[in-house]
């Protein structure tokens, strides 16, 4: 019962169930059995305000939730493309939001991340470019001044063409890891087989015998990698372990199973590396002793891109596998998924020196 009715007073009407034909039953009440308290401010109150501020709670629920965390997210685009690259993310409670804003926080935080990391590789890059390639100039400089004899003259150039040609294409080759992220092909290779042709070439350059290089490995360790990838990582740290390894030490090789993935172990009887310096070996152009003129700090850079190109780790503990002082380079790589495949042999194409 209300008062919606203007002109009369409402009323009830009711029909008879079983005799509907014979008419209804009509109730009108008077006006003093009406409900008392409806005033045209109570209608205000209850069509007017109470509705208002359920509309501005809902706007300001849907604000913090929607509009507030989008504020953010367009504030940080704008400070990326003003080259603002150092501000801080969207912020750690939105990242942690379990729906589809939360996602979009963690795919721009994921990418200013990734921005981050190229630009800074490209300015790394750049500046250890012009410091390298400034050096051999010069030295090509005063070797083109001097009156050295033609022989020395022609050896130094010689050498200092070929360190360059070696920066370079280790760069490209780590730059062309970084950004392309390729998907190379993989197949089974017998890491005895890579090994042993990996040591004869080692051999001949630094005169080492081959019973200083051993590998405890036999026919069974297949891993399913990409061929020159894998050779090139395996090479390089080779040669790493060779570089840093005092008179009459050696290189070897282990490894054991773990699951579905073969667990390799170079190791070298060098001095080891500090702990706070295991990581840093990885990052590019990182050169723990600078005055050390052979290597550019790319070898294990470019080990570690081919190794997780393979979807595998690699990572460097001090203690070789045997138990003896230096440095132990880890590597965690797939095993072949058909043992009984022809495992391949390491291949010239693609393979860089450190």
């Amino acid at each position: 019962m209300s008062r919606r009715l203007q002109d009369e007073l409402p009323y009830v009407s009711i029909a008879f169930p079983q005799h509907p034909e014979r008419g209804r039953l009509v109730m009108q009440l008077p006006e003093r059995l009406l409900p008392s308290g409806l005033t045209p401010w109570t209608h205000l109150f209850s069509h007017g305000v109470v509705p208002t501020l359920l509309a501005a709670l809902l706007g300001l629920l849907i604000y913090r939730h929607l509009v507030l965390p989008l504020n953010r997210l367009r504030s940080r685009a704008d400070a990326l493309r003003a080259d603002d690259l150092d501000s801080e993310g969207p912020g750690t409670p939105l990242a942690h939001r379990r729906d589809e804003l939360g996602e979009l926080a963690l795919a721009f935080d994921h990418m200013a991340e990734r921005l981050r990391h190229s630009l800074g590789q490209q300015r790394l890059l750049l500046r250890t470019l012009s410091h390298e390639l400034r050096t051999p100039l010069a030295r090509l400089r005063i070797a083109h001044d001097s009156d050295l004899p033609a022989e020395q003259l022609r050896e130094r150039l010689d050498r200092e063409i070929q360190d360059m040609q070696r920066l370079l294409e280790d760069t490209l080759d780590l730059a062309w890891m970084d950004t392309e992220r390729p998907q190379l092909e993989r197949e089974p290779v017998l890491v005895l087989s890579v090994w042993e042709a990996l040591r004869e070439d080692a051999c001949f350059e630094s005169g080492w015998e081959a019973e200083r290089l051993p590998c405890s490995l036999g026919t069974d360790c297949v891993v399913q990698v990409h061929l020159d990838s894998f050779a090139q990582a395996i090479e390089n740290l080779l040669r790493n372990g060779i570089r840093h390894s005092p008179r009459g030490g050696s290189v070897r090789l282990d490894g054991w199973r773990e699951g579905e993935f073969w667990h390799l172990c170079v190791s070298d009887d060098g001095p080891g590396v500090a702990e706070q310096d295991l990581e840093r070996i990885f990052q590019p152009y990182q050169r723990l002793q600078p005055s050390e003129s052979s290597g550019f700090g790319l070898g294990l850079a470019i080990a570690r891109r081919g190794v997780e190109l393979a979807d595998g780790r690699l990572w460097a503990k001090n203690g070789s596998a045997n138990g003896n002082s230096g440095l132990c380079l880890h590597l965690l790589l797939p095993a072949a998924l058909s043992p009984t495949s022809k495992p391949g042999q390491p291949g010239q194409q693609g393979r860089a020196s450190v």
